[in-house]
């Protein structure tokens, strides 16, 4: 199968989008009544802000410059290291959702404001509903982002980037909290996950030479 994506880089992100979108849109479907609510004292803590929009939309646009920058740029090994990190968590927080149904009770009953970042949270929850939130996607990618970058040789040479990559990161986790979108229970597991499977992968990915990805 490594050999296949090695060859095959294009298509194995767009098939895997494809399963991923697929799996994720049945879980939407099918699953709409939560057997946990996931809830903390800090979430009450967290006061809503409509700017959180910000990063958490940011993170759309960085998945597409992550996938294309380290498949065009970067050496073929570490943009397979990127996807599978970010592949395999993906696909067991999917399965995690379909054996614990969860959801979130911390939205606003109206999102405050009527200005432009407000409209945006509005549209945000108009199209995402606070079900499957547990552990949270949007971390758990972001985490994976972060860390394919921080791995990437492409980065070498640029240090200030990856430290803005890392402030984007935890923008990002912070931004789902303050627009409500994720308990920091979430997040948490979703850092956490993210960091087991990177090294997981890491480990695995070491064993293998670069000429094999040559070879493919």
């Amino acid at each position: 199968m490594l050999k296949w994506c090695a060859k095959h880089p294009y298509l194995f992100s767009i098939y895997y989008f494809i399963f991923y979108l697929a799996f994720f849109a049945i879980c939407e479907r099918f699953i709409t009544v939560p057997v946990w609510t996931v809830h903390s004292a800090v979430d009450d803590m967290i006061p809503f802000s409509a700017l959180g929009i910000i990063p958490y939309l940011l993170w759309f646009p960085w998945i597409v410059i992550t996938v294309v920058g380290l498949l065009r740029w970067g050496p073929r090994k570490e943009y397979l290291h990127a996807c599978f990190t970010m592949y395999t968590g993906m696909t067991l927080i999917l399965i995690f959702y379909c054996i614990v149904p969860n959801g979130l009770a911390l939205r606003p009953v109206a999102v405050p404001g009527n200005d432009f970042f407000a409209s945006l949270v509005q549209l945000i929850y108009a199209h995402d509903t606070p079900i499957n939130v547990c552990p949270s996607l949007h971390v758990y990618v972001s985490v994976s982002m972060d860390l394919a970058w921080s791995h990437s040789s492409l980065l070498k040479e640029h240090g200030w980037v990856k430290i803005l990559l890392h402030l984007l990161d935890l923008a990002i986790c912070i931004g789902v909290m303050l627009v409500k979108q994720h308990s920091i229970i979430d997040v948490i597991s979703g850092i956490v996950l993210a960091l087991l499977i990177d090294l997981f992968i890491t480990k695995k990915f070491q064993a293998i030479s670069d000429t094999e990805f040559l070879q493919a």
